[in-house]
C-alpha cells in the first residue's frame, strides 16, 4: 500500500498531474488517497477516485508515501519513508522549499532540467530522480470530433494556458499581428485566463496591446471539461508555446497527442519530450531576470528564465503556415511519439521502480 498526498481534484496544471499520475500509480499498486482538495461536482467522484480515498480513511502511517505539491508544503504528509514530487520553473529554488525537501527521503521531478535545477540549488544528485508527467491518449488523441463552429477555413494557431509573462502570451498575440496581414486567412485562437487576477478579462488586455488586427483573433471564454480541450486542439492547425520557462508544459503534450505540430521554446522541462523531429523548437536570445509582479514580488530576486528569440518564432509561425503537408506530418509523428513513450502508464512504471528500490534501501 502507498500513500497518496495531492490536491487530486480540479483542471489546474497540479491537479491534472496529480490525478492522472497517481490512478496510473493505483493500478499497479493500491493507493490510499488523502486530497487536500475538494471536488466541484459530483463527476469528480470516479469509481477509482472514492475507491483511493476509501482507503485513504484508514491511513497507515507505516507505509511509504509520495506528496504531489508544492516543495514548501512538503509538512502536509506522513509515511515511513516520504517522497517529495515537485514542479519548477526559475534558476531559482525558494529557500524554504530547499528546507523540506532536504528533510524527505526522495525527490522526483518531472524533467532533467529541473533536476540539473535542484542540484544547483542544493539537493544532492543522489537524493533526486526524474519521473516525467504523461498524457492520456484515450482523451488527447487525432480521432477526436472537431467543433464544427469554428470550422471557417482560416489556419488556425492556438494557445491554451494562462494569460502570464512566464508563458508569453502578450508576445504571441504581438508577435502573430506583426506576422500576418489582415487579409490573410489566418487565425489566432486563445483558451487563456488567469484565475489568480482579480477581473481579469483578456479582451481588456489584448486592446491594451493596441494590436494591429484583432478581428484576426477569436477568443474562446470557457470550455467545461479536458474532452472539450482535446476538441479544440482538434479544431486548430497548430498550437503555439514560446514559454520563457516550464515545469513540464502538459498543453504542450496535449497538442503533441492530438496529432498538432508545435511550436515551443528549446529550454526548460519540455526539453524532456520535445525535440527536432517532434516538433518547431523556438531558440532562445538569453537567461533574463524575472520580472512578474502578479506572481513575483519585484522587491526579491527570483532567479532567471529565458528570453525566447521572437523573430525566430515569427519565422516558425509563418513557415508552419506555409509549409502544412510537412507540418502537418510532424504534428503526426508527435501524436504517434506521446501515444507510445508519454503515456501516464510510463509515468508510473518509472516511478513504481524507484519506489521499490526505495523500499530495498534498509
Amino acid at each position: 500500500m502507498i500513500n497518496a498526498y495531492a490536491n487530486y481534484f480540479g483542471n489546474l496544471g497540479y491537479n491534472i498531474h496529480s490525478r492522472n499520475f497517481f490512478n496510473a500509480l493505483d493500478t499497479l499498486e493500491d493507493l490510499c488517497l488523502v486530497s487536500f482538495n475538494n471536488p466541484e461536482t459530483r463527476d469528480e467522484f470516479t469509481p477509482q477516485a472514492v475507491k483511493m480515498l476509501k482507503r485513504g480513511a484508514s491511513i497507515d502511517f507505516n507505509n511509504l508515501a509520495v506528496c504531489l505539491e508544492y516543495g514548501n508544503l512538503m509538512q502536509k504528509f506522513c509515511g515511513k519513508k516520504r517522497i517529495g514530487y515537485t514542479v519548477w520553473e526559475s534558476t531559482l529554488v525558494p529557500k524554504d522549499w530547499i528546507n523540506q525537501l532536504k528533510q524527505l527521503d526522495q525527490v522526483w521531478v518531472p524533467s532533467s532540467w529541473g533536476r540539473d535545477v535542484f542540484v544547483e540549488n542544493g539537493i544532492s544528485e543522489d537524493f533526486i530522480r526524474v519521473v516525467p508527467e504523461g498524457v492520456d491518449t484515450s482523451v488527447f488523441n487525432p480521432d477526436i470530433t472537431k467543433f464544427d463552429e469554428l470550422d471557417n477555413g482560416k489556419f488556425k494557431f492556438l494557445v491554451v494556458g494562462k494569460y502570464e509573462e512566464r508563458k508569453c502570451t502578450k508576445e504571441i498575440i504581438l508577435s502573430f499581428s506583426q506576422e500576418f496581414k489582415r487579409q490573410e486567412p489566418v487565425e489566432l485562437v486563445l483558451l487563456c485566463h488567469n484565475h489568480f487576477i482579480k477581473n481579469f478579462d483578456i479582451l481588456k488586455e489584448i486592446e491594451k496591446l493596441n494590436v494591429a488586427h484583432p478581428a484576426n483573433i477569436r477568443i474562446v471564454k470557457y470550455l467545461p471539461g479536458l474532452n472539450d480541450v482535446a476538441r479544440l486542439y482538434k479544431s486548430c492547425d497548430a498550437f503555439l508555446m514560446p514559454s520563457r520557462a516550464e515545469g513540464w508544459g502538459l498543453p504542450i503534450m496535449e497538442a503533441m497527442a492530438c496529432g498538432l505540430p508545435v511550436i515551443t521554446t528549446n529550454y526548460s522541462g519540455q526539453t524532456e519530450f520535445v525535440n527536432e523531429n517532434n516538433a518547431y523548437l523556438t531558440e532562445i536570445k538569453e537567461l533574463v531576470d524575472i520580472k512578474d509582479p502578479v506572481f513575483f514580488d519585484p522587491r526579491i530576486y527570483h532567479g532567471q528564465w529565458a528570453e525566447p528569440d521572437f523573430e525566430h518564432f515569427k519565422n516558425l509561425m509563418r513557415y508552419v503556415y506555409e509549409h502544412r503537408d510537412e507540418a502537418k506530418k510532424k504534428g503526426q509523428f508527435a501524436a504517434e511519439d506521446m501515444k507510445q513513450n508519454w503515456e501516464w502508464s510510463n509515468s508510473a512504471f518509472i516511478a513504481y521502480k524507484h519506489i521499490r528500490a526505495l523500499r530495498e534501501d534498509k
